[in-house]
């Protein structure tokens, strides 16, 4: 294992940076908070992106399943938004299409 070679000046300033980072980041969060539009905007952003990393979790169905006896089901516990021509849960693909959404939306910042 080789030893860190930092001075000590350096390792002080390198803590100095963690704590003026850790300060704009609660005073971030502070301003952010204040403001309830902001608060409000953020916990839909953060819902958003939650359901589409808990997809496999969220749906009661599998995108892909259908059922051709229920085509154009309508919304029941069972299928809370229906069910779609092929019999499909609408609620299911919903929830799976909102990963299509977050990628397409990092896609088009990242070529921004």
């Amino acid at each position: 294992m080789a030893l860190s070679t930092m001075t000590q000046d350096e390792l002080i300033e390198q803590v100095k940076k963690e704590r003026r980072f850790r300060n704009r980041l609660k005073l971030y969060m502070k301003s952010l908070f204040s403001n309830w539009t902001a608060t409000l905007g953020f916990f839909i952003i953060a819902g958003f992106y939650l359901t589409a990393l808990l997809a496999d979790f969220l749906a009661p169905h599998m995108w892909y399943e259908h059922n051709w006896a229920l085509s154009y089901h309508p919304p029941s516990p069972l299928y809370p938004f229906g069910t779609d021509w092929a019999g499909q849960d609408v609620f299911s693909r919903e929830i799976y299409g909102s990963r299509t959404a977050v990628l397409a939306g990092f896609n088009s910042i990242g070529a921004g």
